[in-house]
Formats: structure tokens, sequence, C-alpha cells
């Protein structure tokens, strides 16, 4: 019984750092998503000289919100895990 309850925080803080890594990498892959796409647009700017710059600088910055509006949503459902996870721990030692 004793060796239980020590493996239980141990496997809670493993997967909290896992949850950490995966959310680092997750985040990472978003940024480089969005500046090929900004690069993409840029580009496209260059190759259209008689328009306007106004409509795809509007289309980078609204762009730019939607990282890390999914990674708080990321964020959140991670932290949900976790604490299904100390809720499960806490009543197995109930």
């Amino acid at each position: 019984e004793q060796r239980r309850t020590t493996k239980q925080p141990e496997y809670i803080a493993l997967l909290s750092q896992k949850m950490d890594a995966g959310l680092q990498s997750w985040q990472l892959r978003q940024q480089e998503k969005l500046q090929e796409e900004e690069r993409r647009q840029k580009k496209a700017l260059k190759t259209q000289r008689g328009s306007t710059a106004e409509p795809t600088t509007k289309s980078i910055s609204s762009n730019s919100c939607l990282p890390s509006s999914a990674s708080l949503w990321f964020s959140f459902l991670l932290l949900l895990l976790l604490l299904l996870n100390v809720c499960l721990f806490l009543r197995e030692k109930a």
C-alpha cells in the first residue's frame, strides 16, 4: 500500500510533464504554420503590384490571433485532463 501511494504522484508529475511537452510542440507547429502563411501572403502581395496592401495586412493580423486562441483551448483541455487524474488519484486514496 505504501509503495502504491508513492507511485501515483510520480505518475501525475510525469503526465503533467508530457502534457507540457505536447503543448509546447503543438504551439511551435502552430507558430510555424502562421509564419508560413504570413510569408505566402507577403509573397502574394509583392506579385500583385497594382493592388493595395490593406486587405492582405488585415488578413495577416486577424490570423495572428488564431494560434493563441487555439492554444488557450488546448491548455484548458490539458488542465481538465490533469484535474481529472488528480481527482481519480484522490478517489483511489480515500
